[in-house]
């Protein structure tokens, strides 16, 4: 999620106008890709235990909150902001924002639309995943249970929530409230995680010595496949505009072989930087508000540009240079973990302490 923040920053600007052409470097794809391991993540740490609908209820909920408070509250606070700094938002910079509650500001639209503007109290990139979680989980925890413990039902049904994308992709010409037509590609991910994590592949590769040939030759492999499937099939990097490259639909098959590569040698690069005890720590603090990263990110950086730039109703920030983009990068990241590590316990603090006074 860190190296998300910097790439929006430099990729939502008006310097760098992200599109989902395949005219991106390779591993500006990649490292898009990389963001599937959201999903694969979620799915890994599946228990299923909780049962079917007690685990949808929880993840449900557990999402719900931070959409809307991001998607009412936040944009709201922005435009007051702006509003006393003498920036002059109006309506139209307010109501994307609120517009996308139900699954971003080209909901209805279609795929090849250009939309609305985004407007200056924009906050929005990063929540289409929560929004799209909140759909997938229904798919991905209703065939979890059925399929894992058998490979051929669980390749089978893979190939059909892939296959669904397709057909959403190539014969809905809508973009659907809460991205729903991209939560069969999510589910087979989340279904892709939760076998991983049924064969212990985190932990297995943790405890690879750095001197395995079997770890460094899985590393490469995956690394090459991941390549190579974008060199021949470029994915581009509008994943949330229901882009998965030249071939309309039909490439998410493509998509997801080099997604599910690229995550594995992502995975094998993220454990070990987790051998370096400092970073380990650092990374493991930020990982674990990755929430509070996505839905904060944006809107902290504004707050933090808002004095010194005037902010775009087009563009989501304004062309700043390279060392500035990383400075706001930096401040951010840092603030954003700190509130989401100490503040919850220090409101927990003061309301312990005022209810022994009372």
């Amino acid at each position: 999620m860190i190296g998300i923040v910097l790439i929006h920053l430099f990729y939502l600007s008006d310097a760098h106008t992200s599109r989902p052409g395949s005219v991106s470097p390779v591993y500006i794809q990649m490292l898009y890709l990389g963001l599937m391991l959201f999903f694969i993540s979620a799915g890994y740490f599946f228990r299923p235990d909780r049962g079917v609908v007690n685990n949808i209820k929880k993840r449900v909920v557990q999402l719900l909150i931070p959409i809307l408070v991001g998607l009412i509250v936040l944009p709201t606070i922005l435009f007051a902001y702006l509003t006393a700094l003498g920036q002059a938002p109006t309506w139209d910079d307010l109501y994307p924002s609120y517009k996308a509650v139900l699954g971003g500001v080209h909901v209805f639209d279609t795929y090849t639309s250009a939309g609305i503007d985004i407007g200056m109290c924009f906050v929005y990139n990063g929540y289409y995943f929560l929004q799209l979680m909140v759909v997938a989980f229904i798919p991905f925890y209703i065939l979890a249970e059925k399929v894992l413990d058998d490979p051929k039902k669980l390749f089978v049904a893979i190939f059909l929530l892939v296959t669904c994308t397709v057909l959403l992709r190539e014969f809905v010409d809508m973009r659907l409230p809460f991205y729903a037509q991209l939560s069969p590609l999510a589910a087979a991910f989340m279904l892709l995680g939760a076998a991983l994590g049924r064969k212990g592949l985190l932990e297995r590769i943790e405890g690879a010595s750095l001197k395995s040939g079997k770890l460094w030759a899985f590393f490469f492999i995956s690394l090459a496949i991941g390549a190579v499937v974008v060199l021949i099939f470029p994915t581009g990097t509008g994943f949330d505009m229901t882009y998965f490259g030249e071939y309309g639909g039909y490439s998410a098959y493509p998509y997801f072989i080099a997604a599910t590569f690229t995550c594995l040698a992502l995975i094998v690069i993220g454990s070990l930087v987790a051998r370096i005890p400092v970073l380990s720590k650092v990374l493991a603090t930020a990982g674990k508000h990755s929430i509070a990263l996505i839905c904060l990110h944006i809107f902290v950086i504004k707050l933090m540009m808002a004095p010194f730039h005037h902010l775009s109703s087009v563009n989501v920030f304004p062309a700043v240079s390279t060392a500035e983009n990383i400075a706001y990068w930096a401040v951010s990241v840092a603030v954003i973990v700190l509130l989401a590590e100490y503040l919850p316990g220090i409101i927990k603090k003061r309301m312990d302490s005022k209810r022994e006074k009372e």
